[in-house]
């Protein structure tokens, strides 16, 4: 509808009728010349101001309740009957008494006034239609080009389903999610220093604080008690002879073990024990210390250590760990990921990638977590 109004074999007619009636009545109307003139400049502005004013309402009416496609040839009407209207209350107040012409001046006014009573009372019925029911988003189809049909969109095809047809049984395992799900948020990389306050030219440190949240049904392992549960996975050689932890995770008799996880084959080294770190000889810490104390999680339970702050500012050591790794003759030692490992089989039930941004996080000031 609103593209047939648009068109000019529709439009032009209508408007050289109003136009030609409107001409009529200005030659009806007792004055003066200058009067006369006046009254047709009056007309262009009132004519122009009422098609406006008309092009505004029918798009408005069009977009919010549609009322141009339920009215018709009566909505088309009624619009022009209101542009006719609009010029002549302009032209009531726009003539000197002297030169209006009375009763044409009460048609236009009588006009105006059933053509914004019908309006209304046809928006108002739109209103009370649409009350209650659902809308949905028009589509918008781009103009068609010069001598081509645009053909209307397909309407939605329903799949039927039986009566009869019914939820599936539920599977025992969710093959999405792995059985415990690790994600590493925080971690950093650091030296270690010998007892003589130099940096140790074959071992550097790895500290994380991962997250880790149970999958199955049955209740997990997160101990890093000989045979610890955590592992960091790395390619290198030699990784089980040249591992050298400090002294209190190297009496707990864990070693690093080979692993195979995606196809591949890893050496998983086990955490350092919670506060093994020594000193040097001028008093600071050799190394990072580990806090930890998960040992197990329940089915659909989560560990992690958000990050806390003391007052004096400095970050809470919880829920971190911290790896030893021994480094090759190229000063090298590529981290594969942080895995749980099942301490019956040594098989990786999940593990935390360290070239996936989704699984390893942020790299942060060592004393920040």
């Amino acid at each position: 509808m609103a593209v047939w109004l648009t068109e000019s074999r529709f439009v032009a007619p209508m408007i050289r009728f109003v136009h030609a009636e409107l001409l009529k009545l200005f030659m009806r109307i007792r004055g003066s010349p200058r009067a006369i003139l006046s009254a047709i400049g009056t007309f262009a502005g009132a004519t122009i101001l009422a098609f406006v004013i008309e092009g505004a309402l029918l798009q408005w009416m069009a977009n919010s309740f549609a009322v141009i496609d339920k009215l018709g040839i009566i909505g088309l009407l009624a619009t022009l009957l209101f542009s006719l209207g609009t010029a002549l209350i302009t032209l009531q107040w726009k003539l000197k008494p002297e030169d209006r012409d009375i009763s044409q001046i009460q048609w236009g006014s009588i006009i105006a006034l059933v053509t914004a009573i019908f309006i209304g009372l046809t928006m108002v019925k739109a209103v009370a239609n649409t009350t209650g029911k659902s809308t949905a988003t028009p589509s918008i189809l781009p103009p068609a080009s010069p001598g081509s049909t645009t053909a209307a969109p397909p309407a939605p095809s329903g799949v039927p389903v039986p009566s009869a047809a019914g939820c599936p049984l539920p599977d025992p395992t969710d093959p999405s999610l792995p059985s415990i799900e690790v994600k590493v948020v925080y971690w950093c990389k650091g030296d270690v220093f010998t007892s003589d306050d130099q940096i140790d030219s074959d071992n550097y440190q790895i500290k994380v604080r991962p997250r880790l949240i149970n999958n199955t049904k049955s209740t997990m392992n997160i101990s890093i008690n000989s045979p610890s549960a955590i592992r960091l996975l790395v390619t290198g050689k030699q990784i089980d002879q040249r591992w050298s932890p400090p002294s209190l995770t190297k009496d707990l008799g864990d070693r690093p073990i080979l692993v195979r996880c995606n196809g591949g084959t890893f050496w998983a080294i086990p955490p350092n024990a919670p506060r093994d770190v020594s000193t040097t000889s001028t008093g600071q810490y050799a190394g990072f210390a580990t806090s930890w104390d998960g040992v197990e999680l329940g089915p659909g339970q989560s560990y992690f250590k958000p990050l806390r702050h003391r007052s004096d500012g400095s970050a809470v050591q919880e829920g971190n760990l911290v790896f030893q790794i021994p480094l090759d003759e190229n000063d090298a030692a590529r981290i594969y990921g942080l895995a749980v490992l099942d301490p019956e089989n040594n098989s990786v039930l999940g593990i935390a990638l360290f070239d996936n941004d989704d699984q390893w996080g942020a790299k942060l000031h060592p004393v920040s977590f």
